[in-house]
């Protein structure tokens, strides 16, 4: 997602954590679409596949993601 796009259908599925659901990450997806950081793009119609690309300010945030992400690594390896 960072980089490129991703399929929506059947994606929280694929994750490695049990604890995602597929409502969970619908609602991520929807919610940073509607903040104008990715966009829905009609990937396939059938199946319907949707697919999420960043938008121009979602791909000018990634160095404040990256940044956190550093941050948040930083913080981790302090409390071992």
């Amino acid at each position: 997602m960072v980089t490129g796009a991703f399929e929506s259908s059947g994606m929280a599925t694929n994750l490695q954590e049990p604890r995602y659901r597929a409502d969970d990450a619908d609602g991520r997806l929807t919610s940073l679409t509607e903040e104008g950081l990715l966009e829905k793009r009609r990937h396939f119609d059938h199946p319907p596949r949707d697919e999420y690309v960043l938008t121009k300010s979602g791909r000018d945030f990634l160095p404040v993601l990256f940044a956190i992400a550093v941050w948040g690594a930083m913080i981790a390896a302090e409390a071992r």
